[in-house]
This record gives structure tokens, C-alpha cells and sequence, in this order.
């Protein structure tokens, strides 16, 4: 859980998140896109990988809440992981055009 203030972010989690690099693909699903490529494709890499979620980094921000197809690319054994997330929160990086969000796994 992240609670805002303008004055201090505070975090709370349920488990450790532990710093690696990660590229993987995202995909935005609307309600048609279930059965179907997502129209929306983009690149990031993950800031930290945690048992609930990962910090991603990319060029293009996420709604807030929407449910996304990721691949999480592991070359140090040539294999893309599938995986549907959940965009909890976004923020863009100040002074340049990136962002970071957090994804929640759901399966």
C-alpha cells in the first residue's frame, strides 16, 4: 500500500522488493482485447521485482487501474513469461519524458 502526501511517501508491503532489471512488454487490454493482441503495446524495464508486483519504467504512461498483458523477458534462459497486471499507480519522472508504475500480479 502507498500513501501520498506532498510532503512524504510512505511505503508498506507485504514483502521486499529486491532491485533487477527486467525487460518486458505491456499490453493494455480493454474488454475486446481479452481473446486478442492488446492495440497498445509498449517497452519498459523493471526497476524492482517484488512477490506481489514490479516498479516499471517506460516511455508511455499507463491508465491507473487498467489490466495489462505483460511478457517478462529472461534471457539468461532465452524465455518470455505471460502474465496479466494491474496498473496501481503511475508518476511521471520529473525532468524527463518517463514514468514509473507499479504493477500488482494477478495470476
Amino acid at each position: 500500500m502507498i500513501f501520498r502526501s506532498e510532503a512524504m511517501i510512505v511505503h508498506t508491503r507485504e514483502s521486499p522488493r529486491l532491485p533487477h532489471a527486467i525487460e518486458l512488454r505491456v499490453g493494455l487490454l480493454t474488454r475486446a482485447d481479452i481473446l486478442e493482441e492488446p492495440k497498445l503495446l509498449l517497452d519498459g524495464v523493471t526497476e524492482n521485482v517484488g512477490r506481489g508486483g514490479v516498479c516499471v519504467l517506460t516511455d508511455q504512461a499507463l491508465p491507473q487501474n487498467s489490466v495489462v498483458r505483460c511478457e517478462l523477458s529472461l534471457p539468461e534462459i532465452s524465455m518470455n513469461i505471460p502474465t496479466l497486471m494491474q496498473v496501481r499507480w503511475v508518476q511521471r519522472i520529473a525532468g524527463k519524458s518517463k514514468y514509473r508504475a507499479g504493477l500488482q500480479f494477478l495470476i
